[in-house]
């Protein structure tokens, strides 16, 4: 997980008008996975979706890592 990802995504989405604890969550998930899934931003008014542009820029999934060992 990247700090700098989740800081980044954290601040996307709370510019987009989503509540504090929500937005930590999306973040997380996002900076974990490289995709934040939907959700309603702007006061609720759109469904909003984050992701990274490179898959490979994320990293091995788990199941990747057991296969390797």
């Amino acid at each position: 997980m990247s700090l700098a990802r989740c800081k980044y995504a954290y601040s996307k989405i709370r510019d987009w008008h989503v509540s504090p604890v929500k937005a930590a969550f999306i973040a997380v998930r996002y900076a974990i996975t490289g995709d934040s899934g939907r959700f309603t931003s702007h006061g609720g008014w759109r469904v909003s979706h984050l992701r990274v542009a490179d898959p490979e820029e994320v990293g091995p999934t788990p199941e990747e890592v057991a296969v390797k060992e």
